[in-house]
């Protein structure tokens, strides 16, 4: 990912382009009606501010971190806790984690900025 794709992942947020230490990309299975972390591990040996894109059809649409794309394929009954994923990290990880809300088990597409802390 070159530096330009870097500044539209990190959309309009406070972050210069000039601390972001690396970017994660990849995907994995989130479990049905329960937490899944997604652990990648990096070498910079500190905790980072994290900024995460997430897709559920394979990079077609992204979302940010946090927000939940409702289900309302029933209109009379949209279920708009459906699934939630963050990152943050640790000292030798970055840690994704997807809340799954619901019966089903999606494929979370990830891409995570890692911003350096002064």
């Amino acid at each position: 990912m070159d530096t330009a794709q870097a500044k539209n992942l990190l959309f309009s947020t406070s972050f210069p382009p000039d601390k972001i230490v690396d970017i994660l990309e990849g995907s994995f299975v989130a479990g049905a009606s329960t937490v899944t972390n997604h652990s990648v591990p990096h070498t910079f040996g500190q905790t980072m501010f994290t900024q995460l894109s997430y897709s559920l059809d394979g990079g077609t649409t992204w979302n940010d971190q946090g927000v939940m794309i409702p289900d309302l394929t029933t209109p009379s009954a949209p279920v708009f806790q459906t699934l939630n994923v963050n990152a943050y990290t640790t000292t030798t990880d970055c840690v994704i984690r997807a809340h799954n809300y619901l019966g089903n088990t999606p494929t979370v597409t990830y891409r995570v900025a890692l911003v350096w802390k002064d």
